[in-house]
């Protein structure tokens, strides 16, 4: 996933704005990032390759609309699930900034 907007603001199901809201999508076009039910988790990164340290980049807090695509049979999504190809997530410095905490 690429990160291809930052510092965005979404209206939650309260009418409350969520902010700051990055968006990411697949880097190779409209394949399935995110799936319903997986707000809540983790937004990671491996800036080094594929042998470094995983590193904490946000927590996923939605689907960006209008981007629903099918979920493919060999997806790691349950069955009769809903998939979107672009994924909104709260980045790591807003949540550890509030929670008053550290990541190392």
């Amino acid at each position: 996933m690429e990160l291809t907007g930052v510092d965005g603001r979404m209206p939650n199901e309260h009418g409350d704005v969520i902010s700051p809201v990055d968006t990411g999508e697949h880097q190779s076009g409209h394949a399935i990032v995110v799936a319903q039910g997986d707000s809540g988790g983790p937004v990671v990164a491996d800036p080094s390759g594929p042998q470094a340290s995983m590193t904490a980049r946000g927590i996923i807090v939605a689907a960006a609309e209008d981007t629903q695509i099918p979920c493919s049979a060999g997806s790691d999504t349950a069955i009769g699930s809903t998939c979107f190809w672009q994924v909104l997530c709260v980045p790591m410095t807003p949540i550890v900034d509030t929670f008053n905490f550290s990541i190392s």
